[in-house]
């Protein structure tokens, strides 16, 4: 038995790690352990047919 956390974040540093920083030392760190863990990236999606996926990193 497990928890799973999936959000999306638009800037990591901003969001979810200054989240999980204000998080250290509170009460149910004793009891919530985590084994694992990673981030994973998304290519942007493509808005119609003349579009491919990843068009928007390789124009960057």
């Amino acid at each position: 038995m497990g928890l799973l956390f999936v959000c999306y974040q638009h800037d990591l540093e901003k969001g979810f790690l200054t989240v999980q920083k204000r998080l250290n030392g509170e009460a149910l760190e004793e009891y919530v352990k985590p084994i694992g863990g990673g981030y994973f990236f998304v290519l942007p999606g493509v808005v119609d047919e003349k579009h491919y996926l990843g068009e928007s990193l390789l124009q960057a």
